[in-house]
């Protein structure tokens, strides 16, 4: 039998309060007792080894065995009610983490128990989206944003399950660890993460359930969403993962909608989506996560990554009627000219993004069409059952959508933003935790900076509005105390009427055209100008990017820089292929490019270094190694030991990650932080958290993948420890 380590963070009130000296029994599934632990200061217990079934049951569907063994966990302190878990499942060599959150007793004596189901792979019940709800209402933002929380119904859509609001990352977490194999390959766990990732975004963008009146984003069925169980132990591998892509979904142009990934098992049960099982053997190939995702769901297939992270609120934002202006009229003039396809006596309106004559008429003869009040105004009612119908009409919530397109041209040039007055300073402080209007205003203005992310203004003075005071103290060097004195009110008054009067850019200008990973910060960098005048040029009302849209960018199209030359992508190509091709790195080419993934798109246009070719040692254990003349000084270790001339990465097998292994292990015997791992020379989850947890404790960039900076500070570390 092989083991895993478990550890129980016990906690009160929501993680708000850890739980002391809480008594921790941990059992087999007979009842019979293994241990017995307690909680310490911070309500973590020490690391319970458990044992487990052989790593190797996890990677056959035909096998008898259950790849990982089952405990039960009861949790015990006093003035609390007593937590028992049934059915933690532990993986071989897998390290897990049991939350419990432990209620207030009310009474002496209360036990509350969670039963973890089987995971969905072993689940016979789990024959997926066989009942998914039919698409005839759903509706939408009018951006796609990546939630902070989730509401998740424990339970089909009308049963009187309760339902329970949980992070997002936590949701992704939890859903990933009730249905995949947590060692599987790396590509082959992020293909699937990536599906989970989607199948939520698409939920809470297409307000699925809110719309047809529930007070919740998902349920946990596989029948109609993907699992989630409450309460139930997650795994580190798949958790890495989480924390690295929480914030990309998967997109299929020219829509701009999260796609709803359809994915299922592959072995008892088939569909038109992803095959679980089949990620597995793609990636035992040597495919990565998007060549998988792009076998499953078409060669257009991409991984977005946004930085619009916020509350998820609903879409109406008020009533709209003759003489409103923005982004909200020119979402409404897209949905009813798409809706108007399928119903023919709803007349044209210009998606100018002004609400005139036109779109009141189209309004009006929709409110006829479906039976709602002809006021030629759009309410609540109105918007939500627009939104239904242009869900239903374009598919959105389904595998098969059509997408929801960009604006003709990119974002439609709207009237230039109302100039912020001169607002009074309210006379007290605003700080996290006020509210009222005057939060709101301030809210306004910061957003009209170019607050990122945006915020909701709504009023509330949170962590974000906080964050984005902080940010704009330090860009004109004031007291970044994140608090609005009247200093700080004065400045944000007069940039925001600098702002929102100052004419757009003039002078020569160049077409770029967006490719997957672009986001206005990113290329207000690599074309030396600001956020501010990409919005202001482009007639922005938003910092949301569309693949393919065409935006103007101030002065005359770059020639590449010495030493350099263009290339444009074709199919087939990767970064790691090119830099094969052209004599450099994968790294090389990601910085030269601002490239903030791996991602590439057919048409992208790519700086190529023409010179200095990296050189790459095969020669890695360092009695064998032989050092050329001209080797760089940067390649070598604090010992000698030579740097393999590229960046070691997820799913990468050698001698030299061999080397690393043992080096963090040993590393890792004084720094409790970093979890042991085997040393086998492939590069794995564990071996990826290992790498994480290194560069996170020595204050690296957290990616974990070994580059040279990582590479000479485990050297380093290891030497300064041993040698």
């Amino acid at each position: 039998m092989s083991t895993a380590i478990l550890t129980v963070r016990v906690s009160a009130f929501d993680e708000a309060l850890p739980v002391p000296n809480a008594q921790i029994i941990v059992s087999n599934m007979d009842g019979s007792n293994i241990t017995t632990v307690y909680s310490d200061e911070n309500g973590l217990s020490p690391g319970i080894e458990l044992q487990t079934p052989p790593r190797e049951a996890q990677f056959d569907p035909n096998l008898p065995v259950r790849p990982y063994s089952k405990y039960i966990v009861e949790v015990i302190a006093d003035g609390y009610v007593t937590e028992r878990v049934v059915g933690v499942q532990m993986f071989a060599d897998m390290p897990s983490e049991l939350p419990i959150n432990m209620p207030r007793a009310e009474q002496p004596g209360e036990i509350e128990e969670i039963d973890i189901p089987e995971n969905t792979l072993l689940d016979p019940d789990a024959h997926r989206y066989e009942t998914a709800p039919p698409p005839s209402l759903g509706r939408l933002h009018r951006e796609v944003f990546i939630p902070t929380s989730i509401r998740v119904k424990l339970g089909a859509p009308t049963s009187a399950a309760r339902v329970v609001t949980v992070s997002f990352i936590d949701y992704l977490k939890n859903v990933a660890s009730s249905e995949i194999f947590p060692d599987w390959p790396y590509h082959s766990l992020r293909a699937n993460i990536h599906c989970q990732i989607s199948v939520a975004i698409n939920r809470v963008f297409t307000e699925w359930y809110p719309s047809r009146g529930h007070n919740f984003d998902i349920t946990n069925t596989t029948q109609f969403d993907q699992k989630f169980i409450d309460g139930r132990n997650i795994f580190a591998s798949v958790g890495a993962i989480v924390d690295e892509i929480f914030n990309t979904y998967i997109n299929r142009p020219p829509g701009v909608e999260p796609l709803f990934a359809t994915y299922c098992d592959g072995h008892r049960v088939t569909c038109s989506g992803l095959s679980q099982w089949g990620t597995v053997t793609l990636a035992n190939q040597g495919r990565d996560f998007l060549s998988i995702l792009r076998f499953y769901f078409g060669v257009n297939t991409n991984v977005i990554t946004t930085t619009n992270i916020r509350s998820n609120f609903e879409s109406f934002s008020g009533t709209l009627s003759q003489g409103a202006a923005g982004a909200n009229v020119q979402m409404l003039q897209r949905m009813l000219n798409r809706i108007r396809r399928n119903f023919p006596l709803i007349p044209q309106a210009a998606e100018d993004g002004v609400y005139g004559a036109q779109t009141a008429a189209a309004v009006r003869t929709f409110q006829q069409v479906f039976s709602l009040p002809q006021t030629g105004v759009v309410n609540r009612a109105t918007w939500y059952r627009i939104s239904q119908i242009f869900t239903a009409v374009t598919r959105l919530a389904e595998l098969g959508s059509e997408g929801l397109p960009p604006p003709p041209g990119g974002n439609i040039p709207l009237p230039p933003p109302v100039p912020c007055g001169n607002p009074a300073y309210p006379g007290t402080l605003l700080r996290n935790g006020s509210r009222g209007e005057n939060v709101r205003t301030m809210q306004r203005m910061l957003n009209n900076l170019g607050a990122q992310p945006r915020l909701a203004e709504d009023g509330i003075f949170g962590p974000l509005t906080e964050n984005a005071v902080r940010t704009f103290q330090r860009k004109f060097e004031l007291n970044a105390d994140g608090i609005i004195g009247p200093i700080t009110w004065a400045r944000v008054v007069m940039e925001c009427n600098n702002l929102t009067s100052a004419p757009p850019p003039t002078g020569e200008t160049f077409d770029y055209t967006v490719t997957a990973g672009d986001t206005l910060w990113l290329l207000s960098q690599r074309f030396g100008t600001t956020v501010d005048v990409l919005r202001s040029l482009n007639g922005l009302v938003s910092d949301v990017l569309s693949i393919g849209q065409v935006l103007q960018i101030p002065g005359s199209t770059p020639a590449p820089p010495e030493g350099t030359f263009d290339y444009t992508v074709v199919a087939g190509d990767t970064l790691w292929l090119l830099s094969q091709r052209f004599g450099t790195t994968v790294d090389a080419l990601r910085s030269l490019n601002g490239l903030i993934n791996d991602v590439l798109n057919i048409g992208q246009v790519l700086r190529i270094p023409s010179a200095n070719r990296v050189i790459a040692v095969q020669a890695i254990e360092a009695d064998n190694a032989v050092v050329p003349d001209d080797m760089p000084e940067s390649l070598l270790g604090a010992d000698g030991l030579i740097f393999p001339g590229e960046t070691l990465r997820a799913d990468m097998q050698s001698d030299a990650i061999r080397q690393m292994q043992q080096y963090l292990n040993d590393i890792g015997r004084v720094y409790a932080q970093i979890p042991q791992i085997k040393v086998e020379g492939h590069y794995g989850p564990l071996m990826q958290l290992a790498v994480l947890s290194f560069q996170r404790l020595f204050g690296l960039t957290a990616s974990g993948n070994i580059d040279v900076a990582t590479w000479k500070e485990i050297v380093g570390r290891r030497g300064a420890l041993y040698d």
